[in-house]
């Protein structure tokens, strides 16, 4: 089984946020992948595109996807 760091943003990617918990986990692990999931829905998603392509370069192995929000009750 393979294992990952996975993290959830809501209404977008803050960037200072994403690259402070980037380097922390990559100071204790820079060998498993990261799983950055921000929602498709999120007001930029254009700025967080280039922020996840930024993030893929500095902190690889990453992984950036968009998933959409869950709607229900």
């Amino acid at each position: 089984m393979a294992e990952a760091y996975v993290t959830l943003f809501f209404g977008g990617l803050p960037l200072e946020v994403a690259e402070t918990m980037l380097r922390s986990l990559r100071a204790v692990d820079a060998r498993r992948p990261i799983v950055l999931l921000t929602l498709d829905d999120a007001d930029d998603a254009d700025a967080d595109a280039v922020a996840c392509a930024r993030l893929q370069r500095r902190f690889a192995p990453l992984r950036a996807h968009r998933v959409p929000r869950l709607r229900g009750t």
